[in-house]
């Protein structure tokens, strides 16, 4: 585990043809204990970035880390993984063309 916070992290998909999928995430610090047989919904936070940026500074100043804060950071840290990758890739077919001429 890359996040000191969690001690698991696991995720099922049901069945390929359910539009759904089971996360289960397990934190060693304060979970949020008044939501906790909520079901978040992702496809709602999709176009909403500035929501989002007004909820992660409030995480800042909140003490307590629960499994949907790990959850979104975990979401932000796999997009700038694959923003990196996708640069690298970008470069590497302009490289490789830019020889072919």
């Amino acid at each position: 585990m890359l996040n000191p916070y969690t001690t698991f992290a696991g995720y099922a998909i049901p069945h390929p043809s359910i539009f759904s999928m089971n996360l289960r995430i397990e934190t060693v610090s304060n979970v949020e204990t008044e939501d906790s047989n909520r079901v978040l919904d992702l496809r709602q936070n999709v176009n909403c970035s500035s929501g989002r940026k007004k909820y992660k500074e409030e995480l800042i100043s909140n003490k307590s880390i629960g499994a949907t804060q790990i959850l979104l950071k975990s979401c932000d840290d796999l997009e700038k993984i694959c923003d990196m990758i996708e640069n690298k890739f970008d470069k590497a077919v302009e490289s490789f063309y830019s020889d072919k001429s």
